[in-house]
Formats: structure tokens, sequence, C-alpha cells
């Protein structure tokens, strides 16, 4: 993947000294028509128009030839996806923005208003980063980079606050100067002010009824095959994680399929499993491997786990930073540049157990006995009684909100997350300016919980390629904006019903996902993995929590987390998803102390 990286300084007669084109020019591989310069502005891996304007891009554009129309010129079949992105903006403005579908980012140099434009698809999935100081804006993919370029090096804390209270931070990095460009906005930036506006927006209210429901199946097996096939654009072999859980499974299947049927360009499928002591995956991923005559790469989570000391992340901190680095070496043996992933799978797919507020539709209609029968019907499933389920569904029906009451992890009354009292009033402050769920009050009861989770998971960046393996295409095919579209405005109960999670994709994909696995209810889980990975780093970090880098800048109560950390390592109840934040959090900064040190 080409990375992205530049410089604009606003006042158009100063010039870019020599420094920053050293870090933009720097690279020995870099031939001198690869940067493009303008009054104050030097940026890399542009695509030029007649009119002066500049785009650089990195990423995929899967809508290519529909784009090439919508642009009303004669573009070669062979032209770049920055030059096809360029004449949609010079067409249509910053809204044609919304016409980008892939996993993309971009920067566009307006030349005649003398603006920047820096823009993310509606995932966030191919990240940009940017600062502003010193009467200029810098930009680059790699957030390491900007870093080392910028010297900006004070900790957020507010990223500190997100992070330890909610398991993400995806609005900040961790660094107080630097910003990533938010999903599915664009920031322009001008000599006189910066503003960000929003080009795409979850699909509230956006219904599609079919009059059979075997036209969702068909609908939904056209969009997933179309979903895998445009990220397989690649004339190296491509990767794809294998869990043997459905998500995966499904990806692998149609993704063998279209190698075998010569539908893709790519010549070869490789799958990544992770195995790990005691998991019943394997019989599942195996099954999928001789289905498909697949030789696939098994890996031990005891070999590449979950955390260590010494792999936390480098420019922000990761969880199973071993596994990618391995991932990242296997890839580059193969000569493989593509990894497809089944992640965004179950929000997208339907796997509710229970999504009882689809009787909240009928009650809003004042549909009682429907409504009565339809939460029997999700009683039953779930094996308990009938009245809370009613009462859930009745405030569906008659309130907007969906949001959680309590969706922090550091909000646990025995230990408070082990915030000091001052980084809770930095939680408390950011909460108040939380997005606000209004958006949702004219949706359909059954859809609320729906696209509020989706909002989630784009919020907190969720699906970003992580830096480590930044240099290929990281992509899930479940994130594909036409799919993820489809599956959103099409009834709920299409979807998912009692008893039946994942209704339509295990009826849409049946043929193509063996039987096994078409049928499998449940999936592993990490939470052993994990333990393995903490428990001796929980204990060491124990023995003097006053020591820890997080309670010396005033973050963390250092006796609230002693007692957390040895009960973790006993293997009792310790609000362990958040405790794991922390340990991450400490382990990060304890690095980044030693790599600042050695340099």
């Amino acid at each position: 993947m080409s990375g992205l990286a530049g410089v604009f300084y606003y006042s158009p007669s100063r010039p870019v000294p020599p420094r920053d084109e050293g870090r933009i020019c720097g690279s020995p591989d870099q031939s001198a028509d690869a940067f493009h310069r303008a009054p104050g502005l030097l940026m890399a891996h542009a695509a030029r128009s007649s009119t002066g304007n500049l785009c650089a891009w990195d990423g995929r554009l899967d809508n290519r030839d529909d784009l090439r129309a919508k642009a009303g010129r004669c573009f070669p079949r062979d032209c770049s996806d920055s030059e096809i992105a360029l004449a949609i903006y010079e067409t249509k403005g910053k809204e044609g923005l919304c016409d980008l579908i892939g996993d993309w980012s971009l920067v566009i140099w307006d030349a005649a208003r003398h603006i920047l434009l820096l823009a993310s698809d509606y995932a966030g999935v191919r990240p940009l980063y940017y600062c502003l100081n010193n009467g200029r804006i810098v930009w680059s993919s790699a957030l390491q980079c900007l870093v080392d370029w910028t010297g900006a090096e004070p900790l957020d804390e507010e990223y500190v606050a997100h992070f330890l209270t909610r398991g993400s931070a995806g609005g900040r990095t961790p660094y107080r100067d630097i910003l990533p460009v938010p999903p599915g906005q664009v920031l322009e930036v001008s000599a006189s002010r910066q503003w960000t506006e929003a080009f795409w927006s979850i699909p509230v209210s956006k219904t599609v009824d079919y009059a059979r429901e075997s036209e969702y199946e068909q609908r939904l097996r056209a969009l997933f095959q179309e979903a895998v096939a445009v990220r397989m654009r690649t004339s190296a072999p491509v990767c794809a994680e294998l869990s043997g859980g459905l998500d995966s499974s499904s990806i692998v299947c149609m993704a063998n399929q279209l190698v075998t049927r010569r539908r893709v360009e790519a010549p070869e499928l490789i799958t990544l499993s992770y195995r790990q002591h005691g998991s019943t995956d394997p019989k599942f991923y195996q099954a999928i491997e001789r289905s498909c005559g697949l030789q696939g790469i098994h890996l031990e989570t005891s070999e590449h786990p979950f955390l260590t000391p010494a792999l936390a992340g480098r420019a922000q901190p990761v969880f199973w930073e071993p596994r990618f680095q391995e991932v990242s070496r296997r890839m580059a043996a193969a000569g493989a540049n593509v990894l497809l992933t089944g992640q965004l799978g179950d929000l997208v797919m339907g796997n509710w157990m229970d999504d009882s507020e689809q009787a909240g539709d009928y009650l809003r209609e004042r549909k009682i006995a429907q409504a009565l029968r339809e939460t029997l019907a999700w009683s039953q499933a779930l094996g308990t009684t009938i009245y809370p389920l009613l009462w859930r569904a009745l405030r569906a029906a008659i309130s907007p909100s969906v949001m959680p009451e309590s969706a922090d992890l550091g909000k646990r009354p025995s230990d408070g997350g082990s915030l000091t009292g001052r980084l809770r009033r930095t939680a408390r402050s950011l909460s108040c300016h939380r997005r606000s769920d209004a958006w949702l009050k004219e949706e359909r009861p059954s859809r609320r919980k729906h696209l509020w989770a989706l909002s989630q998971v784009l919020e907190a960046r969720t699906l970003q390629t992580p830096e480590t393996v930044g240099h290929i295409a990281y992509t899930h095919p479940f994130s594909h904006r036409p799919l993820v579209e489809f599956m959103m405005a099409i009834p709920p109960r299409i979807v998912c019903r009692p008893g039946s999670p994942r209704r339509l994709m295990r009826r849409a994909f049946a043929g193509l996902v063996p039987e096994p696995v078409l049928g499998r209810r449940s999936k592993a889980i990490y939470s052993g993995v994990f333990l393995e990975s903490l428990r001796p780093i929980a204990s060491e970090l124990g023995r003097n929590t006053r020591r820890m880098r997080l309670v010396e800048l005033g973050y963390v109560d250092p006796d609230s987390v002693a007692v957390r950390l040895g009960r973790l390592a006993g293997g009792l109840e310790c609000n362990q998803p958040q405790l794991r934040c922390l340990i991450l959090l400490e382990l990060w900064l304890r690095g980044r102390e030693l790599r600042n040190e050695e340099s």
C-alpha cells in the first residue's frame, strides 16, 4: 500500500523547509516525480489534474468502473485510483467523496481555493493522521512517522481517559497534538480556518423490503461475493484468517470459489489459523481446509501471545502485536499483500441471541396480539420469563433512547477502574460530549440497537489497520459498505429470529459453507489465552504498583490496582476487560520510555 505524507504552510510565500522535505522525500527508493509542490505545499504520491489540483491516495477503490463513467471523462482502464478520486471531486465537490467505495484515505489540494482536504472512508480502515502547529499542517498515514517528524511527545490525558474507561479512543491518539482524520468525514484546512464535515452517515430510516424472502438471500449472496472479489484484485497470493467460525469460514469458502473459477486476479488463497490449547476450533477450520483443498498456516497462540512486556505496540498501544508481527513475516515469505478478516460479521449478519426489541415494532403500531406472540417466542427461545422482555420492547416502542446505562469499563462500583479522581473527572467531562442518540428517534425500535452498535464500532475505529501490517491491505469483507447498508436496511426479523441468530446468513450461504460449520452455534473464546499472557505480567507489576508509570503520572490509584492485579494473577473477578487495557497502556508507556532512552 502506498503511504501518505505531506506538509502545507498556510502562508503561500513560506517555502517548505529542508527538514520537512527530508521527511517527505528522504526515502531513497522514491523518484522525484512521486512528489508534487505548490506554494507552501509538498505532498507525496499525488495525481495532478489539468487545473493544478492534486490527489494523494492510500487504499483500494472498489467501484472504479462506475466512477469512471460518473466523472464524465475518458479514462484508460489502467488509470490510478487517485486520478478517479480527483476527477470525482472536481465534478461533484467534497460531497462526491461519498461515491468512493472501498478502504481508503486521501489528501486533495484544491489549487483554485488554496484549500487542503483530508478524508477517510466510512469505516476508517486506512488511517490518516495530522498535526496542526507552527502555521502548518503535516500529515502521514503512519503514526510513528508523524510522531518522529513533529516531536509531538506529550501524552494526551483525554486519550488515557477514553482508553481506560471505554477500551478505545478512536477519535484521538496518545499524543496531544496529533489526531486521526475521522471516518466518513473530510477535514478542510485553509490559511484562515480548519473545519470538519461528514460526507457519509449511518443509514437511518432507509428500508429495503422485498416481496419474497428468497430475494433477500439472493441479494445477500451477490453482495457478499462482490465484497470478497473486490478485495482480491491483486496478482499476488491472498491470505485469509480462518477460525472455523461462520464469518471467517464464509469468506474463505467464497474466496476459494472465486480463485478456482478464475473470477478474480489473485492466483492463490492461503489461510491463517490461530490454535489455542483445548479449543474446538481446529475441527471446524480443518473441515474448511478439506472442503476447499487448502493447506493452511497454523500459528500457536502460546508462541504468539495476546500481550508481552516487550511487544505492546510502537506508535500506540496494540493487543496481539506478537501475532501481527508473525503474520507480517509469513505473508512476506509467501509474497502476499492482502489479508482478509471476518471482523464485523457478528454485527452485520445478526448474531444476536436476544433481539426481542423486534416486538417493539408491533407495540408502536398498536398490534398488541402480535407483540405478545413475538415476545413469547423470544421468551421461550431464551428460557426466560416474558415480563422483562415485554417491558424492554415497550420501552423501545415509546422511547428513542438506546444508549446502554453504563458502557464504561472503568465504572464498576467495586474498583472504579482504579482511576484517580483526576482521571475520573476527565472521563466524566468527555462523556458529557458523547454523541447523542437523538438521530435514532424516528427509527423503528427493532433497528435502533443495530444502528447504534454500528456507530460505536465506527467511532472506536475497531476496523483500523494496525501499523505493524500497514504495508498490506488489511481488509474486512463484512465491512463492504453496500453490504453493510443493505443489512442495516432490511427488516431485522429477516436477519435474526428467536433461537435462530444469523438466520438469513445461514440460508443464503447454504451450499457455500460446509454444513457442520454452517450450523455451528458457538465459537472459541480467548479468555484462557488472555489469562495465560496477563498472569505473569500482573504478578510482576503487582510487586510495586507505586513504580507503575500510570501511578506516577497520577492516572491510577496504586492500592486499588495492586488488589486487582493480585486477583487477576489468582484467576479471580477483577473487571478484567478494563484491567487488560490498563496493563497494555502501562507496558506501552514503559516501552516508549525505553525507546526514547535508546535513541
